[in-house]
């Protein structure tokens, strides 16, 4: 919570001209006391009053189900947008040069507030679909809503010097789109020097000129023009016209958001089916914690692993032999074939993708 720290008042003027701002919210002097001013409370008023305000996921860069270490996630030139995802539900809009990306935090001179943020080579590519109630049907987003875009950024050149993109987006393409508004940026809001370094929370404005065309599933925001080694934390997109106080969810609320999109699922020590005389297939289901978006599909590997009960050795299913009979947006099933059948291979391990093995398998419906 902000400290709020008015200034004198004596002499001022009373008209309600002499203003005090702390985390994005006014504060004017009526010659008694200091009010809120009305903007802020409107703006409250237009979204969900308890929370909830922030239509973005993992704004704050806490949940990384794709790794958890500060190692780079580099990515080569050619590497599509729809392969560059890094945090969860942030992605880099990208696919003609090299660009690599790492979690900040803790302790990494972030704003107050804050654990965790991100840092970019470039900040020109990195986006966040929203997804829409239904395919053309902009819910919240129809025309003529305002809303709000805020976040802290440690470089003053790098996204601050142009308005975010804002567009309707089909995620099958993934290109092109319908540009919601036009609108120019708005200003730096706030400013904090962290261990020698200046954050700066900008905030721009806009309201909704345009609707999704009968295919575009998603509102996609970007962010542009940047900088190498810029970080970003806090990003907030909400209604009304006010930039408030950025939204911390519980992590167990942001990772079951983030779920609805992507999930890592242990698989090791699954008890797999298999027959002992020759090559066989079998089925391995492996429920999902949260309903995922659509049918997911496994973004790190196209073969399993199996062990015997010792963990002694290891044998490949078939290159290209997963399928996903039965797939549904509640979980997965793997159908494949065995290389070589042996009795004590009744145990699953992992994926393997051909060279690297993993315990887990990530499992991808994002935007």
């Amino acid at each position: 919570m902000a400290i709020l720290n008015f200034p004198p008042t004596a002499g001022e003027p009373i008209d309600g001209s002499f203003t005090y701002t702390s985390d994005g919210v006014i504060y004017s002097w009526d010659g008694y006391k200091w009010k809120v001013d009305s903007s802020y409370i409107s703006n409250l008023n237009d979204g969900p009053l308890a929370g909830f305000r922030n239509q973005l996921i993992n704004g704050d860069f806490r949940v990384w189900q794709r790794g958890v270490d500060t190692s780079d996630f580099t990515f080569a030139a050619g590497v599509p947008p729809t392969d560059r995802f890094i945090a969860d539900r942030w992605y880099q809009n990208q696919d003609t040069a090299a660009s690599t990306a790492r979690r900040v935090g803790p302790g990494g001179n972030l704003p107050p507030g804050y654990a965790y943020g991100l840092l970019m080579s470039t900040f020109e590519q990195l986006c966040q679909g929203i997804e829409l109630p239904a395919n053309g049907v902009p819910g919240q987003f129809h025309i003529g809503s305002t809303w709000t875009v805020s976040y802290w950024c440690n470089q003053a050149g790098s996204i601050s010097t142009e308005a975010p993109s804002v567009k309707f987006r089909e995620t099958s393409t993934g290109a092109g789109g319908v540009d919601v508004t036009t609108s120019p940026f708005g200003a730096a809001i706030e400013t904090v020097v962290i261990g020698g370094e200046t954050w700066m929370r900008f905030s721009s404005t806009f309201t909704v000129d345009s609707s999704p065309a009968a295919s575009h599933d998603q509102l996609r925001i970007g962010f542009s023009n940047g900088a190498a080694g810029g970080r970003i934390t806090g990003v907030q997109l909400e209604p009304g016209p006010v930039a408030t106080p950025f939204e911390h969810r519980p992590i167990g609320t942001e990772l079951a958001l983030c779920q609805r999109y992507f999930q890592t699922i242990l698989l090791a020590g699954f008890v797999a089916n298999v027959g002992s005389t020759g090559p066989s297939s079998a089925l391995v289901s492996v429920p999902s914690g949260t309903t995922f978006r659509a049918t997911p599909t496994i973004a790190n590997g196209n073969q399993l692993i199996f062990r015997d009960s010792a963990g002694a050795a290891s044998e490949y299913s078939v290159v290209n032999q997963i399928s996903y009979a039965n797939s549904t947006s509640n979980g997965i099933r793997f159908r494949f074939t065995r290389l070589s059948a042996s009795a004590s291979y009744k145990q699953l391990a992992g994926v393997y993708d051909g060279a690297t093995e993993s315990e887990s398998v990530q499992l991808d419906a994002e935007l």
